[in-house]
């Protein structure tokens, strides 16, 4: 058990230190902490920024849009940083830095939406909570990262477990794990994040044109020169060259198989070679050899008649020498002419 729970937490320590801070993450972590530096400085109350069913009743549009980075104690804002950088990083990899952006308001805005109306319907005004951090946001975002998923199978810190019920798993760890957070609120945010990634909202989707044309514009343009982290373009080719450098080796770097020289040909030969590369006339001859089956009948004729060719091709060649030493050319040419008909017979 020791041994299990040792590898599992250095999975985790891995899979944490191999994180890579891209553009978006960090400016909405930026964000939470400069706006949790304010609101403590000047010592704000929490129901500022925080959602709750005031959005409806007193007009406060503006928290559908700040609660998620607005964060109670410094606690709180660690974790959901945590959750942010641990769940999210991959989805701005996969769609740029500005349509993640996007969907990060928007899926905030939708599970804020959801879950002010569900409690003003299902409970009193003395049992309505508030909700602010960014953990609903990214459970929303991971919600429609699973759905899109074509994988069957994810892994949570070693395990084994399907991809549709991954985040659900991590909804079950934030809630007995992380204090203040709201149940319904998380429950809500995976749900939108699932609709989102089924397409059913698809007519509030930014297009890859759109976020490159508005990436080109400030203040998204100050987040390339942004140092210590990168900025993911919006367009699938430059993404690719952002993340996939294509390797160009100098010349000489790899090893190269050294071949012989290729014999001299006399002048008329057909040269053996095939597009500069030397090539065997070995191949290229068509040698007859016989068949290793007994001709029986006449579905082995063809097997008895190569076997009949080469031993006449053979006792030919044999008799034309023998001819030539002994100065035997009229039996030659007899002994040809017969083996010519019996061949052709």
């Amino acid at each position: 058990m020791k041994n299990t729970v040792q590898s599992m937490f250095r999975k985790f320590v891995n899979s944490v230190t191999g994180l890579e801070f891209t553009s978006g993450v960090a400016i909405v972590v930026a964000v939470s902490c400069l706006l949790y530096i304010i609101t403590s400085y000047f010592n704000t109350s929490e129901y500022t920024f925080s959602l709750g069913s005031s959005v409806f009743l007193n007009g406060h549009v503006h928290k559908l849009f700040f609660y998620s980075f607005y964060n109670k104690d410094a606690m709180q804002l660690i974790l959901s940083a945590g959750v942010l950088v641990s769940f999210t990083s991959g989805l701005e990899k996969g769609v740029g830095t500005v349509r993640f952006l996007y969907l990060l308001l928007l899926l905030s805005v939708w599970t804020g939406l959801l879950h002010v109306l569900l409690e003003i319907l299902l409970f009193p005004h003395d049992s309505r909570s508030s909700v602010s951090g960014l953990i609903p946001t990214s459970l929303s975002m991971l919600g429609m990262i699973t759905i899109r998923s074509p994988m069957t199978k994810a892994f949570l810190m070693g395990i084994s477990v399907p991809t549709a019920s991954f985040p659900w798993f991590i909804l079950l760890i934030i809630t007995l794990f992380i204090p203040n957070t709201v149940l319904l609120c998380n429950v809500l945010a995976i749900v939108t994040g699932e609709i989102y990634g089924m397409g059913w909202l698809s007519v509030f989707e930014m297009s890859e044109s759109s976020a490159s044309v508005l990436e080109k514009k400030m203040p998204f343009r100050l987040l390339r020169r942004m140092v210590g982290v990168k900025f993911v373009p919006s367009s699938a080719e430059e993404r690719r060259k952002v993340f996939y450098t294509k390797c160009n080796p100098p010349p000489g770097s790899y090893p190269v198989q050294a071949y012989a020289p290729a014999p001299p040909q006399a002048v008329g030969d057909q040269p053996n070679t095939f597009d500069g590369w030397p090539q065997s006339s070995y191949m290229q001859e068509q040698h007859v050899f016989p068949s290793p089956f007994p001709a029986h009948g006449h579905g082995h004729s063809h097997g008895h008649g190569l076997q009949l060719s080469f031993l006449s091709q053979q006792f030919l060649s044999a008799l034309k020498c023998l001819s030539q030493t002994q100065n035997l050319s009229p039996l030659w040419l007899r002994m040809d002419r017969l083996f010519q008909r019996f061949i052709k017979a």
